[in-house]
């Protein structure tokens, strides 16, 4: 299967897109959610999407954010790496929702109250 470079094939999809991810980033940095957890979940939902591009791009900017090459390499085996909090660890196992092509929906979740 080939890759489809949107930006060069659909140039008004792509700056959609991009569009797109400054908002929901803005969003994310104005709302009470971590920091921490953004370029994670990217990196999580471009290895579920088996994404290469998107994989190394995430984690390009994971590194540019100032994290340490140890925690974006580490999200693939989230589940067994000593980086991550138990907030990080509960945001890489709800990854799911971003396979909608198995559920046809956003799954219902619900994330354990905060001690």
């Amino acid at each position: 299967m080939s890759q489809v470079n949107i930006g060069k094939q659909h140039p008004g999809a792509y700056q959609g897109l991009m569009q797109l991810n400054k908002t929901i980033m803005e969003s994310a940095t104005d709302s009470v959610l971590d920091e921490r957890l953004i370029e994670p979940v990217k990196i999580r939902a471009a290895q579920l999407n088996g994404c290469a591009f998107c994989f190394k791009l995430q984690i390009r900017d994971a590194i540019e954010q100032g994290e340490t090459p140890d925690r974006p390499a580490d999200v693939p085996v989230w589940w067994e790496s000593q980086y991550f909090l138990e907030q990080e660890r509960r945001a890489a196992d709800r990854g799911h929702v971003t396979l909608l092509s198995d559920y046809g929906r956003v799954p219902e979740l619900s994330f354990p109250a905060e001690h």
